[in-house]
């Protein structure tokens, strides 16, 4: 298993709108995408300073699905409409162990 992050911090002219929809978009990766186990996305609630302004986190069995995840359409979509807000990403990629927590929990929006 591993976990996916994406880190954006928006270009000035990004509307709250815009992020909404993105979030709502990244959110229906995990009906949307076989290879998605577990998504969870959201703008930063600016508890400290020097934070990114939005984030993605994703769970993949393995970098197989992460790059099927990748390719998917609904994926590159999301892609193409994200990098016209950013004025920076990033990405990371870290092992979670199979009896990991965060696996397998119910998705508090969706319950």
């Amino acid at each position: 298993m591993l976990l996916h992050l994406v880190l954006a911090t928006w270009k000035p002219d990004v509307r709250a709108e815009d992020v909404a929809e993105l979030a709502a978009s990244v959110r229906r990766f995990a009906d949307d995408i076989p290879e998605v186990l577990l998504v969870r996305a959201g703008a930063d609630l600016e508890l400290q300073e020097h934070n990114a302004d939005f984030g993605m986190a994703a769970v993949f069995a393995d970098g197989a699905a992460l790059g099927a995840f990748a390719a998917h359409p609904a994926h590159l979509a999301v892609s193409r409409r994200l990098a016209t807000m950013v004025a920076s990403v990033t990405r990371l990629q870290f092992p979670l162990a199979d009896d990991d927590p965060i696996v397998g929990r119910p998705d508090p929006v969706k319950a």
